[in-house]
């Protein structure tokens, strides 16, 4: 979202005075929007930096882990066809979890926003 000049929106002024409780307006805005001066164009574009954008699939991706272990292995520690018996870690994809967990503390880490005094 951008005001008519292109620019994004850096604070909100309401034309009345807003009653409530602290953080009880919320501003809604797409996840991870972020703008970038396109020398090209001379306008601002939307933009989301590479490895945001790949931290909000890792993110995306954890949330669906638990499902995809239970699809995958039918809920079963292990499987018998035949005369085979087949036996699945009940932790098949925790490693996976940590790495990505820890690789998107290090991206936000990057993109904290930062408080001044």
């Amino acid at each position: 979202m951008c005001s008519d000049s292109g620019r994004p929106f850096t604070y909100v002024e309401f034309t009345y005075p807003q009653w409530g409780n602290i953080g009880s307006i919320e501003i809604m805005a797409p996840f991870g929007f972020g703008a970038t001066w396109d020398a090209d164009t001379l306008a601002w574009v939307p933009s989301v930096p590479d490895d945001a954008w790949l931290a909000i699939m890792r993110m995306a991706a954890i949330e669906v882990i638990p499902q995809l272990e239970i699809v995958l292995t039918g809920g079963e520690t292990s499987i018998k066809l035949g005369n085979d018996e087949f036996k699945f870690n009940p932790q098949l994809f925790q490693r996976q979890v940590g790495m990505w967990q820890a690789q998107n503390e290090k991206v936000c880490g990057r993109y904290k926003r930062k408080i001044m005094a």
